[in-house]
């Protein structure tokens, strides 16, 4: 009985961390825009935090899509879909 009373708790536990670090990371974006609203000092750099910002969605875009495959082999088909995808929303 006890042991079902532990891994209850144990299954808790790790629940409650679980839904904690998701509820903070949906609560970040929110967070930095009303930051950046009424922080006048991070005003002046706005266009610089967002090419941060920018810089680091793309680089974890591109390791999740390219290194995908086994063994992290280089697809050429990715690559050319990217570029169409490129094309394609440069002329839109």
């Amino acid at each position: 009985m006890t042991c079902i009373i532990e891994r209850m708790r144990s299954c808790c536990r790790r629940s409650f961390v679980y839904h904690s670090a998701l509820f903070i990371f949906a609560i970040m974006s929110p967070f930095g825009s009303i930051t950046l609203e009424y922080n006048d000092a991070l005003q002046n750099y706005q266009t610089q935090i967002t090419a941060i910002v920018i810089g680091m969605l793309l680089h974890i875009a591109t390791t999740i899509l390219f290194e995908s495959n086994q063994g992290h082999a280089f697809n050429i088909r990715k690559l050319f879909s990217i570029l169409l995808a490129f094309l394609i929303s440069y002329f839109i």
